[in-house]
């Protein structure tokens, strides 16, 4: 072989296995599942907004209020007066941080901080009287300088008694902080805090990726956006990602890094998708959706907010899911054991082979193969009375299962199985 012919090989191998690197960041096979719903003590399913506070607890905005979990239990917190339902109607709620204080707000212009000591939310505001009349309170950043508020009516901040008006007149969606600078999402554009425009396109939502100094932009209809800036924030490249169907995209509505080279992205209707966070060449692939197939572990597909917890969880809130936590694999230790009479359990505790398909675990027992899918967290059980030694992924999908005495049988994750023929 000549030296060009090998170096030839060395280069197209390492191509392959970098785009293979891009296009496979996560696989849906790498993590386990876990799900919080009414069932589980919320009190809706309808999630808005998810943030980590540094106890370690998630706290999460519902339509019917705010909700702490500490991985035990739910207890929920009331925003304004729960008697007053007229205040409730259409109402959705967000979440924000600075430091160790957390804030929550809705859209309808009150904005209150948790009280520790009282262990409830105080209103600081209500932006109503303000306007006297409705105000439309869409997102809002705070740090030292004030409360920063992206409104129906404009661009505002709140610093103790003073209520300054950035711009008016002007529907702003969310507020971005930059290390060079303060940007604002709006339905005419990206503006910095000069209110210069930016780039001319309706953002929805956005997000700084500090490592590489991009700028993720999701927009209502129009796919999403991500722009590189120079140290002076100014755009040296601009990147745009339609998804699913292209006349019409969904609204783009999280933004979560999750390791050094992937990007979560919630889409409301689409699910979350990952992409790469520095290399722009590849397309978002699907990573978790709640249709049928592989991909199909959430409880819906309208997702609102993505986060990576301090455990490397994916925690992902939907319009109608509630909350559905993918655990990688490792991190998490599961101990399954056989309960008498119980058939959501393990067929027998002496266990001699373990494969995977897909979301479905296949372990050969003493007693046949047990099977658990994983995304429903259920159990079913084939082969009963066999002594499985060895389990075999074959190409095709399906598994071969040497026993004792009985030959070789051939099964799949959906429970089917058939004996080898001798």
């Amino acid at each position: 072989m000549t030296y060009l012919l090998r170096r030839y090989i060395a280069i197209l191998i390492t191509l392959l296995i970098t785009y293979a690197t891009a296009i496979n960041a996560q696989s849906v096979d790498e993590f386990t599942y876990s799900h919080l719903g009414q069932a589980e003590g919320m009190s809706s399913q309808r999630v808005y907004s998810i943030l980590q506070t540094p106890d370690g607890a998630l706290w999460w905005a519902t339509k019917r209020g705010v909700e702490r979990y500490n991985g035990v239990g739910i207890k929920h917190y009331n925003l304004g007066n729960p008697l007053i339902f007229s205040s409730f109607a259409g109402r959705t709620i967000g979440l924000a941080m600075n430091d160790d204080s957390l804030y929550a707000y809705d859209n309808k212009g009150c904005i209150y901080t948790f009280n520790g000591i009282h262990d409830s939310f105080d209103l600081i505001i209500d932006l109503s009287k303000k306007f006297g009349g409705n105000a439309l309170l869409n997102n809002i950043f705070v740090n030292d300088d004030g409360i920063w508020l992206a409104m129906y009516q404009g661009i505002y901040k709140l610093k103790g008694n003073e209520f300054t008006a950035l711009r008016e007149n002007l529907w702003a969606n969310c507020i971005i902080n930059t290390s060079f600078g303060m940007l604002f999402g709006t339905k005419e554009g990206l503006l910095d805090s000069k209110m210069r425009q930016v780039v001319p396109i309706e953002v929805e939502s956005g997000f700084f990726d500090e490592k590489y100094n991009k700028v993720w932009l999701g927009g209502f209809a129009n796919g999403f956006s991500v722009l590189s800036f120079d140290p002076q924030g100014n755009v040296i490249d601009r990147h745009f990602f339609t998804l699913g169907n292209k006349a019409q995209q969904n609204p783009v509505r999280s933004f979560c890094p999750y390791n050094d080279s992937t990007m979560l992205i919630g889409i409301d209707g689409l699910g979350v998708h990952s992409i790469s966070r520095k290399d722009m060449s590849h397309p978002p692939m699907l990573l978790f959706d709640a249709n049928d197939g592989e991909h199909g572990v959430l409880h819906g597909n309208g997702i609102y907010s993505v986060i990576k917890d301090s455990w490397n969880n994916i925690v992902i809130g939907s319009y109608s899911g509630g909350i559905d936590i993918a655990r990688p694999m490792g991190s998490t230790m599961a101990v399954y054991e056989h309960v008498r009479n119980n058939h959501q359990t393990i067929s027998n505790d002496r266990v001699n082979s373990v494969t995977q398909i897909g979301n479905c675990l296949l372990l050969g027992t003493d007693n046949g193969i047990s099977i658990l899918d994983r995304a429903t967290n259920s159990w079913q059980h084939i082969c009963h009375g066999t002594v499985v030694i060895d389990l075999f992924k074959t190409p095709d999908g399906h598994v071969l299962a040497s026993t004792f005495g009985k030959g070789v049988y051939e099964v799949t994750a959906s429970g089917s199985s058939r004996q080898g023929q001798t």
